[in-house]
């Protein structure tokens, strides 16, 4: 089917290139060859090696548009690149072969196509249209043979390493066809395929999906829609399907609409949803009813809803009714608003035992597990895994976990009591080679009521003053109607807040007020959270000095004592030379029997003309309660920078204080020399750069000293070389040089570079000596038409 639909693609566009009166678009071209050769060697007082290679890459590049009568008929995309690339590694000197007949060379084809045939038939108005985008990509394994001390790098990306192989590949593919007719009876249909490969063997590997939706509705506002979602995995006992029918008041796209009625509007579908899942189907059953009216600065909604889930995850039965009424006032000096909501919601609850992928884990863990059971973490792979599980609670508490590194098939274990919640995280390895077994004693049935409303204004009746106003309230009512191990428990929970803030700003001054305070309740603990902020001084465009205060206290059972103060001064000049910028900070925040931390910062900028300088001062003090333990946190940045036309320059010193002293000083200048004809540009560029880091470490500050310098020559806009030396001392005299030069010469149809790299090193009194040599041709041809109507 598809190889008949490329033929017919084909033999259109034949017909459409020769034909230059009807039809606009235009035809791009490009194909060559590249030649790229590299040597690298490398020797130490032990060994010595030498490796070279030759990369052969025959490209194709084209792009191609046609357009039927101004795209009212339609149009023909067409973008694609194509490489063939042929790889010999040789473990000697650097040789040149035949292109493409190298003895045991690795070839393969890597190409990006996206395609795109648009037709419609503007009589009956009917769009349909064809895409298709196919990729196949490598990860070329250029590997990094220098292995300088920590500061020296590589400035030029072509010199950073030898390719030794093609690398494992990625290989994708998506198809999707379209339909849309408006009109009384309004159809569409979308169907799309997506295609997955690579070389790993991992059987949780996406291999394939499909995605399928149809819709018919009158007038597009009461449809029948439906979809179809499919996921094939490589074990296919993780294959996944999805299937959703909705009928009412939606678009043929699913979508919900509303559907008026004079100054009325109604709404409301019904929905049903079944999820095959770990060899099982799921199923949910949703009914929605909307009612509103609206009309001049007055608008009133009520929604009704029914709820009937099945958690593919979590094994839960939930079903429930839910109302909710708002009703807005909409004006300009004084709109206010109502909002109310109440629901029950029934759930059953099912005992797990289940194994889950990295995804289907977090899933589980961010909405919680009720109930006593265990969690296995198992790695299925090759290579170890580390996970990070700080962010892991167990029983309402932290865990106080920390990094758990996993070897092949190695394995932990987390036993809760009765629940456990938070996230996973991977810090390195492959999260596709972990394996979860939950196993949750959760079984039993409890009923959850939802009560929850909010009002709230915003007076606007002067640009001096202004004040919003807003009140929300939120409660959850448990009732357990059958535990049969009685290891259920939930506990009511109730959220209250009100805030109120006001924008007082008469002429220049201003005089910014908000309070804010909240009652939370949960787990028969609570807590009692009071906030208040202002701002006052002085507010124009050019000039601004205000005072921003800020207090937040926090106090309830079952938790401890919080204050916490916070003051800064906000200044700040803006002329027509420059800016000058002043914010003093101070902090304290204070929770009893615990901890009593302090922070003072200063920040000033300044910006003159061509001249930029910024300091920066931070101090906190952490202490802790009964007891002489400290911790102090010291920062101290200062940065100058010029930016003239011929000079660019940078002076840098950074200093942190926190349980080692750590200082940098950095100068950096950059030269610049320009040519005025025939564009202006620079065409010699010298950069100097000298950086030290000291550190108490070892107990005594020593100096890590890196110089560089930089010289960039490209006379025409063909022509570029660069020459750069970088050398390293470090703190125990290692000691590091590092050369580089390559020379680029480049027009629309020819490239031409050659480039070196040597590195030398003395780490430990073992000196290593390193090298690259990098050669690089390419030829191409290129062609362009472009027609027009």
């Amino acid at each position: 089917m598809i190889n008949k639909f490329y033929i017919l693609l084909l033999s259109l566009l034949i017909f459409i290139f020769l034909d230059k009166i009807t039809f606009a678009g235009h035809l791009y071209l490009n194909a060559g060859y590249d030649l790229q050769l590299q040597q690298y060697g490398f020797s130490d007082n032990q060994t010595k090696k030498t490796e070279s290679n030759q990369l052969d890459n025959l490209f194709l590049e084209t792009s191609f548009n046609r357009d039927f009568y101004g795209r009212r008929l339609g149009s023909i995309d067409l973008d694609a690149k194509v490489n063939r690339y042929d790889l010999g590694f040789y473990n000697d000197n650097m040789k040149i072969s035949t292109p493409f007949y190298k003895s045991d060379s690795e070839s393969d084809t890597f190409y990006n196509v996206k395609s795109k045939l648009r037709f419609n038939i503007p009589k009956y108005k009917i769009s349909m249209s064809f895409e298709h985008y196919a990729n196949k990509e490598t990860d070329i394994d250029n590997d990094i043979y220098f292995n300088s001390l920590s500061k020296i790098k590589s400035d030029v990306s072509e010199l950073e390493g030898i390719i030794k192989s093609l690398g494992d590949y990625q290989k994708s593919s998506t198809t999707n066809y379209y339909f849309f007719k408006p009109g009384s009876l309004t159809l569409m249909s979308s169907y799309t395929v997506y295609d997955y490969k690579n070389t790993t063997d991992n059987a949780s590997y996406l291999k394939n999906e499909t995605n399928l939706s149809t819709g018919a509705g009158i007038k597009n506002n009461f449809s029948l829609y439906y979809e179809s979602n499919k996921k094939d995995y490589v074990d296919s006992s993780d294959n996944e399907e999805e299937d959703v029918y909705k009928l009412g008041f939606v678009d043929v796209f699913g979508n919900s609409v509303n559907y008026k009625l004079g100054d009325f509007k109604v709404g409301g579908y019904g929905e049903k949803i079944k999820e095959f899942y770990k060899g099982a189907y799921y199923e949910s059953r949703h009914l929605f009813a909307d009612f509103g009216y609206e009309k001049g600065v007055n608008s009133l909604q009520n929604n009704f809803s029914y709820k009937y889930d099945e958690g593919k995850y979590t094994n839960d039965i939930k079903e429930g009714y839910f109302y909710d009424f708002a009703y807005n006032y909409d004006t300009i000096d004084l709109p206010f608003y109502i909002k109310f909501s109440i629901g029950k919601e029934k759930v059953d609850l099912n005992d797990i035992n289940n194994t889950y992928n990295y995804i289907g884990i977090t899933n589980l863990l961010s909405g919680g597990l009720k109930g006593s059971g265990s969690l296995l973490i198992l790695n299925t792979g090759n290579s170890s895994i580390t996970i990070d599980l700080t962010g892991i609670n167990i029983d309402g508490s932290n865990a106080g976990l920390g990094l758990i590194v996993l070897s092949s098939g190695g394995q932990y274990t987390i036993n809760f009591g009765t629940s456990v919640d938070g996230i996973i995280n991977v810090i390195s390895g492959d999260s596709n080679d972990l394996e979860f077994s939950v196993n949750n004693l959760n079984y039993g049935t409890y009923d959850k009521k939802i009560i929850g409303g909010s009002t709230g204004y915003f007076l606007n009746t002067s640009e001096y003053f202004k004040n919003r106003f807003d009140i929300n309230y939120l409660s959850y009512n448990y009732t357990i109607t059958d535990d049969p191990r009685g290891n259920l428990d939930y506990n009511d929970e109730y959220i209250f807040s009100a805030e109120d803030r006001f924008e007082i700003r008469p002429y220049v001054y201003i005089f910014d007020k908000a309070f804010r305070y909240s009652h939370n309740d949960y787990d028969n603990e609570f807590y009692d959270e009071m906030f208040f902020e202002s701002k006052d001084g002085y507010y124009t465009l050019d000039k601004k000095l205000y005072l921003n205060s800020k207090y937040q206290t926090r106090n309830g059972n079952g938790y401890d004592k919080r204050d916490k103060y916070e003051f800064m001064l906000y200044s700040e000049i803006l002329g027509k030379k420059g800016k000058l910028s002043f914010f003093p900070l101070y902090s304290k925040e204070t929770e009893k029997n615990n901890y009593t931390k302090r922070l003072n910062s200063i920040e000033l900028l300044i910006n003159y003309k061509i001249n930029n300088f910024r300091a920066f001062y931070s101090k906190e003090i952490y202490e802790y309660a009964n007891s002489t333990e400290k911790t102090k946190n010291t920062i101290r940045d200062f940065n100058y920078q010029i930016n003239a036309r011929n000079v660019i320059g940078e002076l840098i010193y950074r200093a942190y204080d926190y349980e080692q002293k750590v200082e940098t000083y950095n100068a950096n200048i950059k030269l610049i020399k320009y040519k005025y004809f025939p564009t202006v540009s620079p065409y010699l560029i010298a950069e100097f750069g000298f950086e030290r880091d000291r550190d108490d470490a070892t107990g005594s500050f020593k100096n890590d000293d890196y110089f560089k310098f930089k010289l960039t020559y490209q006379p025409t806009s063909r022509l570029e070389s660069i020459f750069s030396y970088e050398k390293e001392l470090d703190k125990s005299s290692n000691k590091g040089d590092d050369y580089e030069f390559i020379a680029k010469y480049y027009t629309r149809v020819f490239r031409l570079a050659i480039g070196y790299r040597k590195n030398i090193t003395v780490e430990n009194d073992m000196r290593r000596t390193e090298d690259v040599v990098y050669f690089k041709i390419s030829k191409n041809f290129d062609y362009f038409y472009k027609s027009r109507n």
